[in-house]
This record gives structure tokens, C-alpha cells and sequence, in this order.
């Protein structure tokens, strides 16, 4: 990687106010992270729709059709790759609401994808409540990027009743399925 010196960066997170599915207030917790970051190429989107699980047991990529912030990095609304700006290390976080509409619980699986790869190290299985329980997964990964590839995140789920999905709160809160934020470390 030629000159790049590795810098370590330490991000306390504190506890806030969060309203689970809440754009704003999800953007206003990755401030604190932003802010750790420095400036620099990075992502922030959002979905606002479900995206049900269409065939049980297979990766299907998550889509996002809002773009809050694109500095570097390219992303078309309503599909699920972002382009990277330039070859450096990078940190994904996802929020997503996951929910099962029957059968008991079930696994769900995400996992996250460069140039068409599994990062490996980054898929992760949660198991998820029957009826109609939102469950709200955090993940967050480091990843290595190189310039005009992509990335992408994928979502699986056992049964065609895996659903993410929007979490209900009341208006103006604009009610969010998924977010994605990616920061160059």
C-alpha cells in the first residue's frame, strides 16, 4: 500500500437517546464516530421500505434507497452497491430491524461483500423472534477497499416469513428498516 501508515483510532460511544428506526437519530449517533474519523471518503444510507427474505436460506443483497451522505463513495438510490473512491481501510456499521412473521425463531444471517467476495470474518447469524417482534442487529466490520470496486451488504433468512423491516415509530420520525454507515479509518 505504498506510503500509507496505519493510525489507530480510539471511538468512545456513549449511551443516547434512541428512537429504533429513526434516520435522524441514527445519523446523530454516527456523529460521534464521524467526528473520531476525521474527515474523509465515507457513506451514509438508509431504507424505508421491507425487504422480505424472497427465498429461505439464500443471500439476497439489502438494498438502500436513501442517501444522507456520499463523500468519495458512489451509490445509485435503490440498489445495493457502493462503489469505493480509493484502495485504504474501511469500517462498515449496519443497523438493521429484522423480524419473523411465524414459525418460532429463526436465524438471520448478514454478512458483508467486496467486489463480489465475502469479506471474510464478516458474516454474522442472529436468531430471531416470532411474532412480529422487531429485533435491532448492529453490525460493524473492517474492511479493506480497493479503488472502483464494490461493496455490498447480503441478508439471509431460513424462511420466506424473515423480513427486514421498517420499525414503527411515530410521526416525524421517519421510520428506517436498514442504515449503513462506511468511514476510512
Amino acid at each position: 500500500m505504498g506510503n500509507q501508515q496505519a493510525r489507530q483510532v480510539e471511538v468512545e460511544l456513549t449511551p443516547v437517546n434512541y428512537t429504533p428506526g429513526s434516520a435522524a437519530n441514527l445519523e446523530g449517533d454516527l456523529e460521534g464516530i464521524d467526528a473520531a474519523l476525521g474527515s474523509g471518503d465515507k457513506a451514509i444510507a438508509y431504507h424505508t421500505a421491507a425487504q422480505a427474505i424472497a427465498i429461505a436460506n439464500t443471500w439476497e443483497d439489502l438494498i438502500f434507497d436513501t442517501n444522507v451522505l456520499l463523500t468519495g463513495w458512489t451509490h445509485a438510490v435503490s440498489t445495493a452497491l457502493f462503489t469505493s473512491p480509493e484502495t485504504a481501510l474501511f469500517r462498515a456499521i449496519l443497523q438493521l430491524h429484522a423480524e419473523q412473521s411465524g414459525g418460532g425463531t429463526a436465524p438471520f444471517g448478514v454478512r458483508f461483500l467486496f467486489n463480489g467476495v465475502e469479506i471474510p470474518g464478516s458474516a454474522r447469524s442472529f436468531e430471531i423472534s416470532t411474532n412480529n417482534v422487531s429485533n435491532l442487529m448492529t453490525v460493524a466490520f473492517p474492511f479493506n477497499a480497493v479503488t472502483s470496486q464494490d461493496f455490498k451488504v447480503q441478508v439471509s433468512g431460513s424462511g420466506t416469513m424473515s423480513t427486514v423491516l421498517p420499525a414503527t415509530a411515530a410521526a416525524p420520525v421517519t421510520n428506517v428498516s436498514a442504515a449503513l454507515e462506511i468511514a476510512r479509518l
